[in-house]
């Protein structure tokens, strides 16, 4: 394995959590930085591919809005901002 470079603040946060027996060593607790951030990175991926999937389907299903003037824009906004603010006070 080879040698990463990273900056002395990152050095100090490491060696603090070591010291903390938050973590191991430096070395586990790189992988596990690392592991958990390839984690993020695929769930993330996979919520966007999943929006995306939805919206085509929406798509083909003729879920959509024509914006042809700024009038359509408008309309659509108000009804998005309606939604929004719904959604908002069922939630909380």
């Amino acid at each position: 394995m080879g040698a990463v470079q990273v900056p002395d603040e990152f050095v100090r946060v490491i060696e603090r959590q070591v010291a903390e027996d938050r973590a191991t060593n430096v070395t586990t607790f790189v992988q596990e930085a690392v592991s958990l951030l390839l984690e993020d990175t695929d769930t993330e991926q996979d919520d966007i591919e999943r929006a995306a999937l939805a919206g085509l389907a929406d798509a083909d299903a003729g879920h959509t809005t024509a914006i042809a003037t700024d009038a359509d824009k408008q309309a659509l906004y108000d009804r998005l901002m309606i939604r929004l603010r719904d959604r908002s006070a069922t939630d909380g």
